[in-house]
């Protein structure tokens, strides 16, 4: 983030008195850096690249939100996609 990293970012806003869920996104994903994440009062920690099945599970734990199509047909919907920009881009070749 230009400004801020998500350490600090998160520091702040639990120092405002900010309660509400926060979940980190990061490529940082070894023990020490998801110790310190934590300990800086994030809720969970996601790591990146972002593997569809666990953003599902978090959705359904720790939001509630249950969507059981929604990333099937998503990820269909990208493969098509990607699919007809390689047709294009090789008839444009």
């Amino acid at each position: 983030m230009p400004v801020m990293d998500g350490y600090e970012a998160t520091t702040q806003m639990r120092d405002m008195g900010i309660d509400s869920l926060i979940v980190g996104l990061t490529a940082n994903v070894l023990e020490e850096d998801e110790i310190e994440f934590m300990g800086k009062g994030l809720d969970d920690l996601l790591g990146k690249p972002l593997i569809p099945e666990v953003f599902k599970k978090l959705e359904e734990n720790v939001m509630g939100i249950q969507r059981p199509r929604f990333w099937d047909d998503h990820f269909e919907d990208r493969k098509e996609l990607k699919k007809s920009a390689w047709k294009e881009l090789a008839n444009d070749l």
